[in-house]
């Protein structure tokens, strides 16, 4: 869900249907509340894409009860590659740029000569919330007709356009 608004809030249900359209298998119900600023940080863009040579930007934004924590950008699976905002540094083989804006609560993290080595999965980590972000490295700027798909919180496909509607017209 995105862009939630006050008026959104409610109850909503997930169900997984395996045994046809009519009778779900099983199926959850939630209630939820969306508040004005609960503070909770988010990735403003989680799958960023750039040319080799290039940089990308990533914005992490925070709300007023993580203004005061620490926040840093790491590889996945990588602890030790954790650089803390203000300290610049490098991840892969580009070299990274890390600010944090505390009165407009937005960190930001430049990441600049990528190479296909820095292509994978980031997080933008603030206090105890990891926020996961998709690095995608590309080799020149042929890239029209293509359509970045996030596929699920672990998957990105890229997809041209007319293999994509081809998938969607027999739905």
């Amino acid at each position: 869900m995105w862009r939630l608004e006050t008026g959104d809030s409610g109850w909503y249900w997930c169900a997984v249907e395996i045994k046809g359209y009519e009778t779900p298998d099983d199926r959850v119900y939630l209630y939820l509340t969306v508040t004005e600023d609960a503070g909770v940080p988010y990735v403003v863009n989680p799958t960023v894409t750039g040319q080799i040579g290039g940089e990308v930007s990533v914005q992490c934004r925070y709300g007023n009860p993580y203004r005061s924590r620490q926040k840093q950008w790491c590889r996945s699976g990588d602890w030790s590659s954790c650089q803390k905002a203000g300290s610049p540094g490098t991840a892969g083989h580009g070299s990274v740029l890390i600010t944090d804006h505390t009165a407009e609560g937005l960190f930001s993290v430049t990441v600049s000569g990528l190479r296909p080595e820095d292509q994978g999965w980031y997080w933008c980590d603030i206090s105890d919330q990891q926020l996961p972000v998709y690095l995608k490295v590309t080799e020149g700027k042929d890239q029209q007709g293509k359509v970045l798909y996030f596929f699920d919180a672990w998957r990105l496909i890229m997809l041209d356009k007319i293999s994509l509607q081809k998938r969607l017209l027999p739905f």
